[in-house]
């Protein structure tokens, strides 16, 4: 079924593409993007991340997917994790294997869930169904720090701590330090932590910024700092140019990159927005390069080594890319794909 599936989108996407001239010459132009290998998944792809050569996908109803990544070129499926519902997307947290306390976090239909790896334990839960996109920060000493975006709740911020308690013999996840910002409109689809500015991506206002407290014990302290509507309906957000301007998946508006020199007054600098994309749902950077996925065409780099004018420097086309995670291991920068129907494609730039 999936192979017919596949077979009818590609159809139509090549349909497309012979139709328009101007999306030929995309294609055909410098392409920076090396393709190195592709492995199915046995669920629906969907967000994933990459540590020490792993990657973790979130895999719909199976669960996540854990897949050698070592050798680009001959990516080895390990296992299936078991979750309790159907996951969205993941990231690997408090990355300390030797004390066996490294937690996957994991947006679920039911919200975020936190299992402890060595065990396959469920040790805490976040949020609602209407979670979106997170992104945690190691704080050592067992400690991590999170944010996420819900399209109910809005903006989510906890701090877990793993705490071994010597007198009673228990050790557990202690996620007491928690909160909310729900301003009166929420719909927060992506979030990216920059030390204490946090970046949101809003599908009605735009790219908003916030500066958190997180020294407080308790609430953290939110002050809004400013926000910049967005031509399209904003999805995800990602930092380039030393976190001085940001990358805007913004669906019907493609590409945009907004200056945020000062983080009160942030302002739309470039744009780019290739012929056919209409819905523009992730992105990533690293360095001068930014990488962002359009929800049935395509995964697109652009050089934006000068914010005002991004340019297109790679496309590969794909029926139903999902989630995107860019590293640089090295000095080799590699990116990671998700598709649907596709599974894990794996790319490195020249």
């Amino acid at each position: 079924m999936r192979t017919l599936i596949l077979t009818g989108i590609l159809t139509v996407i090549a349909l497309l593409i012979g139709g328009c001239a101007e999306r030929n010459e995309a294609i055909n132009m410098d392409n920076r993007l090396i393709f190195h290998s592709q492995v199915q998944t046995p669920g629906w792809a969907q967000g994933l991340c990459v540590y020490n050569d792993t990657a973790y996908i979130a895999d719909d109803e199976m669960g996540i997917s854990i897949i050698d990544v070592s050798n680009l070129n001959a990516p080895k499926f390990v296992r299936n994790y078991p979750t309790t519902g159907a996951t969205k997307t993941v990231r690997v947290a408090n990355k300390n294997p030797n004390k066996g306390t490294t937690i996957l976090l994991v947006i679920e239909a039911n919200g975020l869930r936190f299992y402890q790896m060595h065990n396959d334990s469920l040790v805490g839960n976040f949020g609602s169904s209407k979670m979106s996109d997170l992104d945690a920060v190691d704080l050592g000493q067992d400690s991590v720090l999170f944010s996420s975006a819900d399209a109910d709740d809005g903006l989510g911020v906890l701090r877990t701590t793993y705490v071994v308690d010597t007198i009673f013999g228990l050790q557990y996840w202690d996620d007491s330090q928690k909160m909310f910002f729900k301003p009166n409109f929420s719909l927060y689809r992506g979030v990216k932590m920059d030390g204490d500015y946090t970046y949101l991506a809003h599908s009605e206002y735009g790219l908003q910024i916030l500066q958190i407290d997180y020294s407080t014990a308790g609430a953290f302290p939110v002050t809004k700092l400013g926000y910049v509507d967005t031509p399209g309906s904003a999805y995800d957000v990602a930092l380039t140019g030393n976190g001085y301007y940001a990358c805007v998946a913004d669906y019907a508006g493609g590409f945009q990159v907004v200056d945020v020199h000062d983080r009160t007054t942030p302002k739309v600098v470039g744009v780019l927005d290739p012929p056919g994309t209409d819905r523009a749902i992730r992105v990533e950077a690293i360095d001068n390069l930014a990488f962002f996925i359009d929800q049935y065409i395509a995964l697109y780099a652009a050089d934006v080594t000068n914010p005002t004018n991004p340019q297109l420097v790679g496309t590969y086309l794909c029926p139903r890319p999902t989630g995107l995670w860019v590293d640089k291991k090295n000095s080799t920068i590699r990116v990671f794909l998700t598709d649907e129907y596709l599974g894990l494609v794996i790319f490195t730039v020249n």
